[in-house]
């Protein structure tokens, strides 16, 4: 009884980090689309560079937060079957 409910649990996480996963591809295929469309300067597209260098490693994208979340969980539910 106890290994379905953990089996559940670590299902229903994968499920939830698979269509967290596919949200944020096809913003991000959105968002490439878009800068195609229209082409920045020069300038513009290295002042984007850099603004998001000095930004990415001091944010975690909701995605992030979704794999750590799953991971810790996985873990628990992990041990919880183990003993």
């Amino acid at each position: 009884m106890n290994n379905i409910w953990v089996l559940g649990l670590v299902f229903i996480l994968c499920l939830i980090a698979g269509i967290v996963t596919f949200s944020a591809v096809k913003d991000m295929e959105r968002q490439q689309k878009k800068q195609k469309e229209n082409p920045d300067s020069l300038k513009e597209a290295i002042k984007r560079s850099s603004e998001y260098e000095k930004t990415s490693w001091g944010t975690m994208s909701p995605l992030t937060w979704m794999y750590v979340v799953a991971i810790v969980v996985s873990l628990v539910a992990f041990l919880i079957y183990v003993f």
